[in-house]
């Protein structure tokens, strides 16, 4: 047995030498590859972004009325255009004045004799999204002639100056 345990202990003694030397082996092997690998990393900014320019809203498909008399009141309706390259929503639209030309004696006919009616602007314009590059559905302005206008106000054209605020949406 003495010559058995001799065997066994070659034999262990031998198969850790070669454990140990495919350790030593892969070690070195990981070793390397480990030392022959590089770090890179970066930092910074190389790019801009550079913030548009919105462009003024048009006002465009007016169409006129004909038949304006005393006391009496006339819709004409007009689109909005939307020319920028993102979407907006209305948040006011008012009637600024209305100009006078035309007519028998247009000096005559004053402002007084033809006006937007309070609250004349349609008001479904209020809170309406125009699309990029998009018009509005058709608004309504209601033009109406005082009673008392004077008779110099015979065919004269009354053109309202509308104006729109709106924000991108």
């Amino acid at each position: 047995m003495p010559h058995h345990r001799s065997q066994t202990r070659r034999r262990v003694t031998a198969a850790g030498i070669a454990l140990l030397a495919l350790g030593a082996v892969y070690g070195v092997g990981f070793a390397s590859s480990g030392s022959a690998a590089w770090v890179v990393r970066g930092s910074g900014s190389s790019a801009e972004v550079t913030a548009g320019t919105a462009v003024d809203l048009s006002i465009g498909s007016a169409t006129a009325a004909t038949g304006l008399y005393p006391d009496g009141s006339k819709a004409v309706t007009f689109t909005v255009h939307n020319p920028n390259p993102f979407p907006v929503t209305i948040g006011s639209a008012t009637v600024d004045s209305i100009a006078v030309s035309g007519g028998k004696t247009p000096s005559a006919c004053t402002t007084a004799d033809i006006a937007g009616l309070s609250g004349a602007m349609d008001p479904a314009a209020a809170g309406t999204t125009i699309d990029a590059g998009g018009d509005s559905p058709a608004f309504t302005v209601t033009v109406s002639m005082s009673a008392a206008s004077d008779d110099a106000c015979q065919g004269v054209v009354a053109t309202p100056s509308v104006s729109v605020q709106a924000q991108a949406s």
